[in-house]
């Protein structure tokens, strides 16, 4: 089984699309027939898709906030946040994930099983960039740099990336993160 996310590329009747997913389905990679879709959500956009589990799936969409889906029941969801859709969301360690709210400066952190909110934070500096778990922290490209923050969403290291200039991605190999760009590579430096 695989969860298929998708957009459409042209629609008649909205020929102005944003730049979101427009459904959620659930397919047999054998021959590819559809077992599910999650109809709840919409005809509204759909900001987020993150596999936490077989067939457990967080989404955040217009007007819903964020949900879980069982992926099985076409028109129901396990629980629901109601807030608006978070600027990032990210699956976190032991059945937990990251929202970063649309201004950028607020993280919570809730429980994926029943969406219990356990944990709330003011980031240090503006999220830019989707955030990635690695070993056991949070790393978040912020207008100051990149933010490194622990499970208690306490900030841990803070790198400064005013020198930087142009896009660059956030990679990882053993127990190193990389800023890589066009024509650079930086390792940070183990903590």
């Amino acid at each position: 089984m695989a969860v298929i996310i998708g957009q459409t590329i042209y629609d008649i009747m909205l020929p102005v699309h944003e730049d979101v997913v427009d459904f959620v389905n659930i397919i047999k990679l054998g021959d590819g027939d559809t077992v599910a879709e999650f109809k709840q959500i919409e005809p509204f956009n759909v900001r987020h898709v993150v596999v936490v589990g077989r067939n457990n799936i967080v989404v955040s969409a217009d007007y819903s906030g964020i949900v879980k889906w069982n992926g099985k029941d076409k028109y129901a969801f396990d629980w629901q946040i109601k807030k608006d859709p978070p600027l990032y969301l990210c699956k976190g360690d032991d059945g937990t994930a990251l929202a970063i709210a649309a201004d950028g400066i607020s993280a919570t952190r809730f429980k994926t099983a029943d969406g219990t909110i356990f944990l709330k934070s003011a980031l240090q500096a503006k999220a830019i960039g989707e955030p990635v778990l690695h070993a056991g922290r949070y790393y978040i490209p912020t207008e100051k740099g990149m933010l490194v923050l622990n499970q208690d969403l306490g900030q841990a290291a803070l790198y400064s990336s005013e020198a930087i200039t142009g896009e660059f991605e956030l990679g990882f190999a053993k127990d190193h993160a990389y800023l890589i760009g066009r024509d650079f590579v930086i390792r940070l430096r183990a903590f």
